[in-house]
């Protein structure tokens, strides 16, 4: 089994739509969405990391979490990224230093959106599944 390094969250909602965040980059660097993730710090489990994170980055809490799938993020060093489902059942408030817009995204129109290429994936199989 791989060491996990980070998290990623899919924040679905009763329609199966999922919450998109578009992070702030510096002047010439590339747009891109993405889901929420965080690094875990030290010797956190992974429910604490996503719990962490949605309570910084969207001051919410998330409810019904559930693994999803882990993704190999590098073979050589063994380290992986575990992928959770989850909800949220209140407004957040989206953290302006890191992110500047959300939206919620269906298996429809996902595909118009800018993500790296490994989150496009973990989203191809959320909506697959």
């Amino acid at each position: 089994m791989a060491k996990i390094i980070a998290c990623s969250l899919i924040i679905k909602d009763d329609f199966n739509n999922v919450l998109i965040l578009n992070k702030r980059v510096k002047r010439g660097e590339i747009e891109t969405w993405s889901i929420l993730n965080q690094k875990i710090k030290g010797k956190e489990i992974h429910d604490k990391c996503i719990t962490r994170c949605a309570k910084e980055n969207l001051k919410a809490l998330v409810f019904d979490v559930k693994e999803f799938k882990e993704y190999i993020f590098n073979k050589e060093t063994d380290e992986s990224i575990m992928v959770c489902t989850g909800e949220i059942r209140e407004r957040f408030i989206l953290d302006s230093k890191k992110y500047k817009d959300s939206k919620w995204v269906s298996i429809r129109n996902f595909q118009d959106y800018n993500f790296i290429e490994c989150e496009k994936e973990m989203l191809k199989d959320f909506f697959a599944s």
